[in-house]
């Protein structure tokens, strides 16, 4: 058996009976809905006409939610319902990042865990229907097994029934019959919003909210859904490159075996990276045997480290690759430009550290070498991910982080602070044999221009609303 909903819109009437009953059934809190109606107007007077769209959950076959959830808090029931379990929940906020709908909320009654549409699964095994299917007044919101092929949903489904934004092929087990192609197509109608009720897209971010009288189609309703990630993950993401390009920079120096200042590197590479993120055994092995003066076991460690410095630098963009529909963030290109930041950290942190430590000149100039490197693959990745086209989502999404509120950010952080002035100063820093001074501050502002990029990468891929 495999539960699903077709949603009738040749007899919708945009009624929110559906949203109604939803909260009340499910004690949904104010401000957060498990089913929504979104309300579109589009023609030219005097062909005008508004048409709905009920949106939730779609339980989908392929459910991103489930496969990031890193606790289990959501899975697939047998009868192809996605639930969730707020007592696993964790309140990591990577469901929320990851569905392509916005249909989780983090229910702040609960202890902010969890919480969507589950088709009313405690009304389904009591042998139930869901509250939005019995309250509907015109039936428009029909429920069966689709594994049946006599049942009715089955029919509905096969008589030209489409699912939303199939082209991700999450599969959805909701489908929609009668729906008018303007509406059902995710967030195009936001650009222009109406201002005669709410909308879900900030216009100030994008240019001015022009009148409801334009001819393009536009919301009049629909709800707001608050981006799941903040600056703390970008934090993460910075202090994780610190500690990873350190680790790795310093593991590559001690296996090849470094002797100039070798004591340094090697005390100073694992505590670094367990200050900064406790990726643990392997920095806190190669501390303990290097306090003990094992150094030949110390370098076997230190070249175990450098894989596991870049698969700790590069998993997160598998982490981000799974949210299917936050296009800017599902690129090839973020992979090197994480490891490209690992080294470009590492680098801007060693030179201030051999700069403490008074270390010589050659060790410095390496450091440029890396930097230099770092920056350039940096560069190319960031104007691949920023470049690229796409549909409307990645359209506006990159053009807030260009041209929007989050311009600034990207243009006078991350390609100014984080790309082209630590370049010129790691140059001048070799080409007039400057201070060491030169390079600490290079490194200074890469680290500030980093941060800057991935607070951008992260407010702009979930700035664009999923319904």
């Amino acid at each position: 058996m495999k539960l699903g909903f077709i949603i009738d819109h040749r007899v919708c009437i945009g009624c929110h009976a559906c949203t109604v009953a939803c909260k009340a059934e499910n004690d949904v809190p104010l401000g957060d809905f498990r089913t929504w109606v979104k309300t579109v107007e589009h023609g030219e007077f005097p062909d005008v006409s508004r048409s709905f769209l009920i949106e939730r959950c779609n339980h989908c076959e392929n459910a991103p939610c489930v496969a990031i959830c890193p606790v289990n808090a959501l899975y697939k029931r047998d009868d192809g319902i996605v639930d969730f379990n707020t007592d696993q929940c964790i309140g990591c906020r990577a469901c929320q990042a990851a569905c392509p709908y916005d249909a989780i909320y983090m229910d702040s009654r609960q202890g902010h865990t969890v919480a969507k549409c589950n088709f009313c699964s405690h009304r389904i095994d009591a042998g139930s229907e869901p509250a939005c299917v019995i309250v509907c007044p015109t039936e428009a919101i029909v429920f069966g097994d689709l594994d049946d092929p006599t049942s009715p949903i089955s029919a509905l489904r096969q008589n030209g029934a489409v699912q939303p934004r199939a082209e991700l092929k999450t599969e959805p087990q909701l489908a929609y019959v009668g729906v008018n192609d303007v509406v059902l197509e995710a967030d195009r109608t936001s650009e222009r919003p109406s201002a005669i009720m709410t909308s879900p897209w900030n216009g100030s971010a994008n240019g001015s909210a022009p009148a409801a009288e334009t001819a393009e189609a536009h919301d009049v309703y629909n709800v707001s859904h608050q981006a799941p990630w903040h600056s703390l993950v970008a934090a993460y993401m910075g202090t994780k490159a610190i500690a990873t390009g350190v680790l790795l920079l310093g593991a590559l120096a001690i296996g090849s075996g470094y002797e100039p200042e070798r004591e340094t590197i090697a005390l100073a590479a694992p505590a670094i990276a367990l200050l900064f993120l406790t990726f643990g055994a392997l920095s806190t092995l190669w501390l303990v045997l290097e306090i003990a003066g094992a150094e030949d076991a110390a370098r076997v460690v230190a070249w175990a480290s450098v894989p596991v410095s870049l698969a700790t630098a590069g998993y997160t963009a598998w982490l981000f690759w799974q949210a299917p529909g936050r296009e800017l963030w599902r690129t090839r290109a973020f992979l090197p430009q994480l490891l490209a930041q690992t080294v470009v950290a590492g680098a801007s942190v060693w030179a201030f550290v051999l700069a403490v430590s008074g270390a010589e000149r050659e060790l410095q100039e390496a450091l440029v070498i890396a930097l230099l490197g770092g920056l350039a693959v940096s560069a190319l990745a960031t104007a691949r991910e920023f470049s690229r086209s796409g549909t409307t989502h990645l359209r506006r999404a990159r053009s807030l982080a260009l041209r929007g509120a989050l311009a600034p950010a990207f243009w006078l952080g991350a390609v100014l602070a984080g790309h082209l002035a630590p370049a010129a100063l790691a140059v001048a820093y070799v080409a007039a044999d400057g201070p060491a001074a030169l390079l600490v501050a290079a490194g200074v502002l890469a680290l500030i221009g980093q941060t800057a990029q991935d607070e951008v990468w992260l407010r702009a891929g979930q700035a664009v609303s999923q319904s």
